[in-house]
């Protein structure tokens, strides 16, 4: 059969401005969880080789991280300092949960262990007859 060529382009880019709301997320280390809010704020369709040209370079893992500190003062805003110690709070229960079940995991063999061990027993008793 003949192949198709496929092609895709993209020339506009809309870009949102969401605001920020108290999350469920317990993957951050500390403090109260930040989570994206549904509605935008605000949105602009630009020329997509405008935006290359004109945007920064991408951040890094460090440059995005936002610290409990400003975390907290951020959903303060829009939330009582009650709502938030009670994310906070939920938050760091499932951490805690999620260390105790690692530790479990890390405690036990692994599948792959498990397999090997039963495969040496057999060829152990099929040596032995």
């Amino acid at each position: 059969g003949k192949k198709m060529k496929r092609n895709i382009s993209f020339s506009t880019l809309e870009i949102r401005t969401y605001g920020v709301t108290l999350g469920d997320n317990p993957g951050g280390s500390g403090g109260p969880p930040l989570s994206l809010d549904w509605n935008y704020n605000e949105s602009k369709a630009l020329d997509i080789e405008e935006y290359e040209a004109r945007r920064q370079p991408r951040r890094s893992r460090k440059d995005m991280h936002i610290d409990m500190n400003t975390r907290y003062f951020a959903l303060a805003t829009k939330f009582t300092s009650s709502e938030i110690k009670a994310a906070t709070n939920a938050a760091r229960q499932i951490r805690v949960k999620r260390r105790r079940s690692n530790a479990k995991i890390g405690a036990q063999p692994s599948n792959g262990a498990k397999a090997t061990e039963l495969f040496r027993k057999f060829m152990r008793k099929k040596k032995t007859g």
